[in-house]
């Protein structure tokens, strides 16, 4: 038998852990918030859409994050904080102002 001196074994490299590892937690960051108005909603089925007053495209609104008991009513002016999630950009901590 014929030892080969540095042919040992090398641990293989770590690698990071994928972002989804994190856990939803470390997606869902509210980035930015802002104030608008409910374009529309439906509270039998619980979501609707927001207008921002900064512009650009409506948010989603699910009643999970309304605050208050109250169900949002189409012109109501809202002030909420944006998160990202997996379908896109979504209206948080909704407050009806």
């Amino acid at each position: 038998m014929h030892l080969v001196r540095g042919a040992e074994p090398q641990p293989a490299p770590q690698r990071p852990a994928p972002a989804a590892a994190a856990g939803p937690a470390a997606r869902e960051v509210p980035v930015r918030g802002g104030e608008g108005v409910v374009a529309r909603y439906d509270a039998d089925r619980g979501f609707g859409f927001i207008t921002p007053d900064a512009g650009g495209d409506d948010l989603f609104a699910h009643v999970s994050v309304v605050m208050g008991s109250e169900p949002l009513q189409k012109g109501d002016r809202v002030r909420y904080a944006v998160r990202q999630s997996d379908r896109g950009p979504q209206a948080d901590r909704i407050e009806r102002l």
